[in-house]
């Protein structure tokens, strides 16, 4: 029986399962489609393994319920970060903890027993896995459903495509989502967010790579941030309401451009699950 244990992010739900322990068995990708599985399996949007590695409290690998793996997931860091505490694998005197993920190393405070808040780095509007004719800060047009699109890439440790609009965005997600996920300059596909500003903020909504519509993405919001800063949509410094169908993540783009997450993190229960 493979013990794992529940959480969520603004209903954003990952199961976490411990390697950091004792070594987790091999899990082949029908076994993490399994437990991402809400009808026979456990149920997630991604499955967040815990690993050692030196100079850190752990490395979070991600896992897509497509089975494909992912660098990056911003509400998974601060359920992560939660678990360690409720599973006393830090000391509780303990303010923070440092965690690894994709090409990054991520200090996540503890504010609270429920909330939490990350310092996520700062973006890149120039890598690999965004579309090489992007402009500087990442502007790039992408199309989609016979309409073109004034985008912007950006690459919070996994990569982005921002799309700023006057339409509602839960319309556009479900309807344009799985086409520009996959759209042809992005190598790696994208986490696709349709933004519309509103006062103090924005509202989001994020097509997640592998994924599809989700009710939170950490990663996203702070792509959001990053791009609203760039694009001259926000300034730096103050900090910003990014208002998902799951609830709301604070956002703040410093002056350097390094992002600070903030937000809950709940855990929802602990099981055990046989693997087929």
């Amino acid at each position: 029986m493979l013990r794992f244990h529940k959480y969520h992010g603004l209903g954003n739900d990952f199961v976490i399962l411990d390697g950091v322990s004792g070594p987790l068995p091999p899990l082949s990708p029908a076994a993490i489609r399994f437990l991402c599985d809400r009808h026979f399996g456990v149920g997630c949007d991604q499955l967040l393994c815990l690993v050692p590695e030196a100079g850190t409290d752990g490395r979070m690998r991600v896992y897509n319920a497509d089975a494909s793996e992912s660098g990056q997931c911003g509400n998974g860091l601060r359920c992560v970060a939660r678990f360690l505490w409720d599973e006393g694998l830090v000391p509780a005197s303990r303010d923070a903890v440092v965690l690894a993920a994709g090409e990054g190393r991520y200090p996540v405070e503890r504010l609270a027993v429920d909330r939490y808040r990350a310092r996520m780095g700062k973006p890149a509007f120039r890598h690999a896995e965004l579309p090489r004719a992007a402009g500087p800060t990442g502007e790039v047009a992408l199309d989609a459903g016979g309409r073109t699109f004034a985008a912007t890439g950006v690459h919070v440790g996994n990569p982005h495509a921002v799309l700023f609009v006057s339409e509602p965005p839960a319309e556009l997600a479900a309807a344009l989502g799985p086409m520009l996920e996959r759209h042809r300059d992005f190598a790696a596909r994208a986490n696709v967010s349709f933004v519309r500003p509103e006062p103090g903020g924005f509202e989001v909504v994020v097509f997640e790579r592998g994924d599809g519509v989700t009710l939170a993405c950490g990663s996203g919001a702070c792509a959001v941030g990053a791009a609203a800063v760039a694009r001259g949509h926000w300034q730096s410094g103050v900090p910003m309401k990014v208002r998902l169908p799951g609830g709301v993540l604070l956002i703040t783009v410093g002056a350097d451009g390094e992002i600070l997450m903030e937000g809950p993190a709940v855990r929802v229960y602990t099981g055990e699950v046989a693997l087929p």
